[in-house]
Protein backbone atom coordinates (compact mmCIF):
# COMPACT_ATOMS: atom_id res chain seq x y z
CA UNK A 1 0.00 0.00 0.00
CA UNK A 2 1.26 3.62 -0.64
CA UNK A 3 1.29 5.83 2.00
CA UNK A 4 2.76 9.27 3.60
CA UNK A 5 5.87 7.84 4.59
CA UNK A 6 7.40 6.51 7.89
CA UNK A 7 6.40 9.21 10.33
CA UNK A 8 6.85 9.67 13.75
CA UNK A 9 8.32 6.42 15.52
CA UNK A 10 8.31 6.85 19.08
CA UNK A 11 8.05 10.25 20.45
CA UNK A 12 9.32 10.50 23.97
CA UNK A 13 9.89 13.88 24.74
CA UNK A 14 7.50 16.92 23.86
CA UNK A 15 8.32 20.69 24.00
CA UNK A 16 7.20 24.12 22.61
CA UNK A 17 9.20 27.10 22.20
CA UNK A 18 8.47 31.15 22.44
CA UNK A 19 8.61 31.17 18.92
CA UNK A 20 5.75 28.31 18.34
CA UNK A 21 8.00 25.61 17.33
CA UNK A 22 7.08 22.23 18.57
CA UNK A 23 10.49 19.51 19.43
CA UNK A 24 9.40 16.27 18.95
CA UNK A 25 12.15 13.62 20.30
CA UNK A 26 11.63 10.58 18.15
CA UNK A 27 13.65 7.69 19.46
CA UNK A 28 15.69 5.60 17.91
CA UNK A 29 14.19 2.24 16.92
CA UNK A 30 15.30 -1.02 15.10
CA UNK A 31 17.52 0.91 12.27
CA UNK A 32 16.10 4.66 12.67
CA UNK A 33 18.43 6.96 13.89
CA UNK A 34 17.20 9.25 17.05
CA UNK A 35 16.05 12.69 16.02
CA UNK A 36 14.63 15.86 16.99
CA UNK A 37 11.30 16.82 14.70
CA UNK A 38 10.54 20.40 14.97
CA UNK A 39 7.18 21.26 13.71
CA UNK A 40 6.42 25.12 12.92
CA UNK A 41 2.78 25.52 14.74
CA UNK A 42 2.23 28.99 13.17
CA UNK A 43 2.67 27.69 9.56
CA UNK A 44 1.92 23.90 10.47
CA UNK A 45 4.62 22.56 8.60
CA UNK A 46 7.94 21.18 9.37
CA UNK A 47 10.63 23.42 10.46
CA UNK A 48 13.87 21.19 10.78
CA UNK A 49 14.84 17.36 11.34
CA UNK A 50 18.23 16.75 13.27
CA UNK A 51 19.49 13.43 13.41
CA UNK A 52 21.32 12.52 16.55
CA UNK A 53 23.83 9.69 15.66
CA UNK A 54 27.04 8.35 16.63
CA UNK A 55 29.29 9.20 18.26
CA UNK A 56 26.64 11.67 20.06
CA UNK A 57 24.57 8.46 20.27
CA UNK A 58 25.77 5.04 20.89
CA UNK A 59 24.35 1.31 20.61
CA UNK A 60 22.91 1.45 23.73
CA UNK A 61 21.71 5.07 23.10
CA UNK A 62 17.78 5.44 24.67
CA UNK A 63 17.15 8.93 24.07
CA UNK A 64 14.26 10.52 26.41
CA UNK A 65 13.41 13.88 27.04
CA UNK A 66 14.74 17.08 26.12
CA UNK A 67 14.90 20.53 26.93
CA UNK A 68 14.77 23.70 24.53
CA UNK A 69 16.92 26.87 25.13
CA UNK A 70 16.38 29.35 22.14
CA UNK A 71 18.19 31.53 23.86
CA UNK A 72 21.62 29.52 23.10
CA UNK A 73 19.86 28.17 20.40
CA UNK A 74 20.38 24.72 21.75
CA UNK A 75 18.39 21.63 22.93
CA UNK A 76 19.99 19.40 25.96
CA UNK A 77 18.41 15.87 25.67
CA UNK A 78 18.75 13.03 28.03
CA UNK A 79 20.43 9.32 27.01
CA UNK A 80 19.07 6.94 29.85
CA UNK A 81 21.25 4.45 27.61
CA UNK A 82 22.61 2.04 30.27
CA UNK A 83 24.27 2.44 33.85
CA UNK A 84 27.61 3.05 31.94
CA UNK A 85 26.73 4.68 29.07
CA UNK A 86 24.35 7.03 30.33
CA UNK A 87 24.71 10.90 29.26
CA UNK A 88 23.70 13.81 28.10
CA UNK A 89 23.61 15.42 24.41
CA UNK A 90 24.17 18.78 23.62
CA UNK A 91 22.65 19.76 20.15
CA UNK A 92 23.76 22.62 18.24
CA UNK A 93 20.64 24.21 15.97
CA UNK A 94 22.90 26.03 14.44
CA UNK A 95 25.32 23.09 12.98
CA UNK A 96 23.11 20.46 13.73
CA UNK A 97 26.26 19.00 15.86
CA UNK A 98 25.56 17.03 18.46
CA UNK A 99 28.21 16.02 21.47
CA UNK A 100 27.78 13.96 24.50
CA UNK A 101 28.45 15.24 27.84
CA UNK A 102 28.44 13.80 31.31
CA UNK A 103 28.74 10.38 30.78
CA UNK A 104 28.80 7.79 33.21
CA UNK A 105 29.26 10.56 35.46
CA UNK A 106 28.14 10.93 39.02
CA UNK A 107 25.50 13.14 38.00
CA UNK A 108 23.90 11.05 35.50
CA UNK A 109 24.80 7.24 36.79
CA UNK A 110 21.11 5.76 38.52
CA UNK A 111 22.12 5.08 42.44
CA UNK A 112 21.50 1.61 43.46
CA UNK A 113 18.46 2.11 44.74
CA UNK A 114 15.37 0.08 43.89
CA UNK A 115 12.93 1.77 42.25
CA UNK A 116 9.47 0.86 44.17
CA UNK A 117 5.71 1.90 43.24
CA UNK A 118 2.65 0.64 45.09
CA UNK A 119 5.07 -1.04 47.12
CA UNK A 120 6.64 -3.79 44.57
CA UNK A 121 10.09 -3.36 43.18
CA UNK A 122 10.45 -2.18 39.17
CA UNK A 123 12.05 -4.45 37.14
CA UNK A 124 13.82 -4.56 33.86
CA UNK A 125 15.15 -7.56 32.22
CA UNK A 126 14.29 -9.52 35.11
CA UNK A 127 16.65 -7.27 37.70
CA UNK A 128 15.28 -4.02 39.48
CA UNK A 129 15.21 -1.38 37.18
CA UNK A 130 18.04 1.18 38.13
CA UNK A 131 17.37 4.14 35.25
CA UNK A 132 20.13 6.74 34.51
CA UNK A 133 19.37 10.02 33.50
CA UNK A 134 15.74 10.77 32.24
CA UNK A 135 14.25 14.06 33.74
CA UNK A 136 15.41 16.82 32.09
CA UNK A 137 14.05 20.91 32.17
CA UNK A 138 15.40 24.44 31.82
CA UNK A 139 14.47 27.13 34.20
CA UNK A 140 12.69 30.59 32.39
CA UNK A 141 15.80 32.62 31.75
CA UNK A 142 18.10 29.55 30.12
CA UNK A 143 20.47 29.60 33.26
CA UNK A 144 20.47 25.90 33.67
CA UNK A 145 19.80 23.22 33.05
CA UNK A 146 18.15 20.54 35.94
CA UNK A 147 18.25 17.03 35.05
CA UNK A 148 18.36 13.86 37.47
CA UNK A 149 18.85 9.49 37.26
CA UNK A 150 15.75 7.95 37.31
CA UNK A 151 16.88 6.22 39.92
CA UNK A 152 18.18 9.28 42.45
CA UNK A 153 17.46 11.12 45.71
CA UNK A 154 19.04 13.84 44.22
CA UNK A 155 18.53 16.21 41.12
CA UNK A 156 21.59 17.87 39.64
CA UNK A 157 21.67 21.25 38.05
CA UNK A 158 24.55 22.94 35.59
CA UNK A 159 25.10 26.06 34.02
CA UNK A 160 23.70 26.45 30.11
CA UNK A 161 27.22 28.25 29.09
CA UNK A 162 28.98 25.46 30.99
CA UNK A 163 27.52 22.68 29.03
CA UNK A 164 27.87 24.46 25.81
CA UNK A 165 32.07 25.36 26.50
CA UNK A 166 33.56 23.09 24.23
CA UNK A 167 36.75 24.00 26.01
CA UNK A 168 36.06 22.41 29.42
CA UNK A 169 37.56 19.11 30.15
CA UNK A 170 35.00 16.33 31.16
CA UNK A 171 36.44 16.83 34.87
CA UNK A 172 35.83 20.41 34.36
CA UNK A 173 32.57 20.02 33.10
CA UNK A 174 31.72 18.16 36.07
CA UNK A 175 33.25 20.28 38.49
CA UNK A 176 30.57 22.77 38.12
CA UNK A 177 27.53 20.77 38.11
CA UNK A 178 25.51 21.38 41.73
CA UNK A 179 23.48 19.03 43.58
Amino acid sequence: PQGDGPGLIGVLGLRADREGILWMLDGQADGQTGRIVGWDTNTESLHKIYYIGQPASRLTSFLNDLAVDRDHNAIYITDTANAETTALIVLDLATGRARRVLEASPFTVPEPTDMIIDGRVVNLGGAPAHIGANPITIDPTNTWVYFAPMTASAMYRVRTTDLLDETLSPAELEARVER
